[in-house]
């Protein structure tokens, strides 16, 4: 609860600059898809209601796709939000949903073959939304003049990066 709380009060001091900087309104939406990535992996999980918990769900599968964003955004000078980019985030939300009404479908019947297409789709998306964060973060490190910058693109790739390959793979 205490890192939810933070998020959202991340979320809210971005707002301010959401009109002016891309990179804030991304930042919003990825706090936003961990808070619903830490309430999925809580201990009530199973007490939410199923509405809640597609809602929730459907909030975390968006977070690898918003990371690359957030990372190219951050890191790249002059990056800007472009319709394909708005297309991938619908397309990823509706595999998403699609996973989640399929799965819980199959459950009942007891078949499992398109969710788990789904599942593995899903998985190689996040994998690559995540690799190619990294190498957006890495590649543009040398030619980077701000040393600060270049400081926080290799603390960013180890870390940040690592801990999402952890939680996808």
């Amino acid at each position: 609860f205490a890192a939810s709380g933070l998020l959202a009060l991340l979320g809210v001091l971005l707002f301010r600059q959401a009109r002016e900087r891309v990179a804030a309104l991304i930042a919003i939406a990825f706090a936003l898809g961990l808070i619903a990535y830490l309430m999925c992996s809580g201990p009530s999980w199973a007490d939410f209601p199923n509405w809640l918990q597609t809602l929730l769900l459907v909030g975390c599968i968006a977070n690898p796709l918003l990371f690359w964003l957030l990372t190219r955004a951050i890191f790249e000078d002059g990056f800007r939000l472009k319709a394909w980019h708005v297309g991938f985030f619908v397309g990823i939300e509706a595999l998403g949903f699609w996973y989640v009404f399929v799965s819980r479908d199959e459950a009942s019947s007891g078949a499992s073959t398109l969710g788990a297409v789904a599942g593995a789709a899903l998985q190689f998306l996040a994998v690559a939304f995540v690799v190619g964060a990294l190498l957006s973060a890495y590649r543009g490190r040398a030619p980077d003049l701000v040393a600060s910058r270049r400081k926080f693109r290799t603390l960013f790739v180890s870390v940040a990066g690592g801990y999402m390959l952890f939680v996808v793979l």
